[in-house]
C-alpha cells in the first residue's frame, strides 16, 4: 500500500513539474501583428474652387477634423465618381458655389487622397 502511494506521489510530482515546462517550451515566439491603420472620414471645410461632375473637385481647406495643422490652407483635389453624394443647401442649381464641405474616407496616418465620399454645397460665402 505504501509503495503504491509513493509511486502515485512520485508520478504526480513528475507530471506537475513536466507539464508547465513543456507548455513553456511549446510556445513559439511570434511577433505580435501590427494593428491595421483605421480608416477615418476626413471632413474638409473651405472654398470649393473647381467642380467637374464625374471627374474631380478642388477645395481650398480652411479647417478639417483630423490633422488640422497640415491641411489648413492647402488646395486638395479629389476624384468624383457616380458613388459620390452631392448635397446642395443653397437654392441655385448652377455650378457649385464658393463655400462647401468635402468628405473623404482615408487611412488616418496617410496623405488625404482618393475619391470624395460626399460634397456639400453650402451656398455663396457671405460678404
Amino acid at each position: 500500500m505504501k509503495r503504491i502511494l509513493r509511486r502515485s506521489a512520485f508520478a504526480a510530482l513528475v507530471i506537475t513539474l513536466a507539464f508547465p515546462t513543456a507548455a513553456l517550451a511549446a510556445r513559439a515566439d511570434h511577433p505580435s501583428p501590427k494593428p491595421p491603420t483605421p480608416t477615418v472620414m476626413f471632413v474638409l471645410r473651405g472654398t470649393i474652387l473647381n467642380y467637374m461632375p464625374g471627374v474631380s473637385v478642388e477645395i481650398d481647406v480652411k479647417s478639417a477634423n483630423f490633422r488640422r495643422a497640415k491641411l489648413d490652407g492647402q488646395m486638395l483635389t479629389f476624384t468624383v465618381n457616380s458613388d459620390t453624394k452631392l448635397v446642395r443647401l443653397g437654392t441655385d442649381s448652377g455650378p457649385l458655389s464658393d463655400k462647401g464641405i468635402v468628405k473623404v474616407r482615408a487611412p488616418l496616418n496617410s496623405v488625404v487622397a482618393g475619391t470624395a465620399f460626399e460634397i456639400i454645397d453650402q451656398g455663396k460665402a457671405s460678404v
